[in-house]
């Protein structure tokens, strides 16, 4: 004999709170991907987005909780900048890439395979965007990645400019986590999503209409 229960919730607007960069032994990470999932559920959050380097295993490798919502993803990384693709198991094809034009094409890849991209931490001291941010059209931009520094205050200033100039960038953030750190934690930041529901979809659809805040932690 086998019993189900099923709970049925409504979808209505709610606010979601979540941690849209984090890393697994999957790339440079040092937590298993059970342990990000044990980790994050600890941290009071209610979504992650696994966004391990040039890899697309742990979207076919996490476990399944209902109590968090896993969004599929990777982090481009290049030797002149990273960028993250959300919602998609398999992004692109080849992350190599050796000019603006193969960042671009990679790009236009995800977008095509229906990811959406995000520019990640633009103006760090140690892998900023070097690829000329003048390049691309990026729709989303990580202003807050990990603690409150200096390289974030200059994203954040970078992104005002944008919105001053009429391209409504929408902002977002990541704490970047692969390991013990005494400073960087699961959502530290924090981006709150509005969302109609608890589901990579619902996510996801609040970021593309910029129904995001950031908060500096759960």
């Amino acid at each position: 004999s086998v019993t189900v229960h099923i709970t049925l919730q409504v979808e209505r607007p709610r606010w979601l709170k979540g941690d849209l960069h984090v890393h697994s032994n999957h790339s440079d990470g040092t937590y298993a991907l059970p342990d990000v999932i044990d980790n994050v559920k600890r941290a009071d959050l209610q979504f992650v987005a696994l966004t391990d380097h040039n890899t697309f295993s742990q979207n076919f490798a996490y476990p399944v909780d209902e109590e968090i919502a896993v969004i599929p993803a990777v982090e481009l990384t290049t030797n002149r900048g990273h960028c993250n693709f959300y919602g998609v198991k398999k992004a692109f094809a080849d992350f190599r890439c050796q000019s603006v034009q193969d960042v671009q094409g990679v790009i236009r890849k995800g977008r095509a395979n229906g990811a959406l991209v995000s520019v990640n931490h633009p103006h760090c001291d140690h892998c900023w965007w070097d690829w000329g941010l003048e390049h691309f059209d990026f729709h989303y931009v990580e202003i807050w990645n990990g603690y409150w520094k200096e390289s974030n205050q200059r994203a954040v200033d970078w992104w005002q400019r944008e919105l001053c100039a009429g391209r409504r960038t929408i902002a977002l953030g990541g704490s970047d986590k692969h390991g013990p750190h005494a400073l960087i934690r699961y959502g530290g930041p924090t981006t709150w999503v509005l969302a109609t529901a608890h589901n990579p979809r619902g996510i996801l659809e609040g970021i593309r209409k910029g129904r995001v805040c950031l908060t500096a932690q759960p």
